[in-house]
């Protein structure tokens, strides 16, 4: 499996000792929103860390949810960088509480030809 290359953010947060992965399906109910919601609410910026992705609606949803609460993050990605990132997420990297790292090598393509949504899922598990 291919190492993260060219981090953005914090790169310290990689060596979090306390990291969950959050990983959801694109067909997520929208009941378990408050469920979402209230897991989000109990995370403790001193001890937490979370690994996501943010190409789901629901992804980025928890995502700025996590930079608004100052959740240390690490944004994890199966494609290139975008060339524009949200306001939230630049205000994370510059209160040092996130990072973001991409598998991708920026020369090859992202459509899918690795399988790479796979692979970022089992990075996250694996870190």
């Amino acid at each position: 499996m291919e190492s993260p290359s060219t981090p953005i953010g914090n790169i310290n947060l990689i060596y979090h000792e306390n990291k969950t992965a959050f990983l959801c399906s694109r067909s997520l109910p929208y009941e378990f929103r408050p469920a979402l919601v209230n897991w989000l609410n109990r995370l403790d910026a001193r001890k937490d860390c979370v690994m996501c992705g943010n190409l789901q609606k629901i992804e980025n949803e928890v995502l700025q949810g996590l930079i608004e609460r100052g959740i240390p993050t690490i944004v994890v990605l199966d494609r290139p960088y975008p060339e524009s990132w949200p306001t939230y997420m630049m205000q994370g990297v510059g209160d040092q509480k996130l990072l973001i790292i991409t598998l991708v090598d920026f020369t090859v393509p992202w459509i899918d030809k690795y399988g790479m949504a796979e692979m970022r899922n089992k990075y996250m598990i694996a870190n």
